[in-house]
């Protein structure tokens, strides 16, 4: 299974190691490896994290130790899950859900 990123997911996710390179280095590294652990969970079995929206269809995946998640939607035809919102657990539940 491949991945792709929003764009605006992807701005979300470099502020947060921006953010985090300002505070320190191996916090970044740290939340890099998190993340990136959580999206090979989801490459390796896309159906496994619960949903976030069901009625579209996005799931959300926790990024251990950092008190964030990403949401991704599973297309089984082309075989790619797509990240759609990188967020803090206790932002707005709504944010980010309106993404395709």
């Amino acid at each position: 299974m491949n991945y792709s990123v929003h764009h605006e997911a992807q701005h979300e996710y470099d502020e947060i190691l921006a953010y985090l390179e300002k505070v320190s280095l191996t916090a970044a590294d740290r939340f890099e490896l998190s993340f990136m652990t959580a999206l090979e969970a989801a490459l390796k079995n896309p159906f496994h994290y619960h949903f976030e929206n069901r009625s579209r269809r996005q799931r959300r995946a926790n990024i251990k130790n950092f008190n964030r998640h990403f949401l991704y939607t599973v297309d089984e035809v082309n075989d790619l899950i797509r990240i759609t919102a990188v967020r803090h657990d206790h932002q707005h539940p709504s944010y980010g859900l309106d993404r395709e």
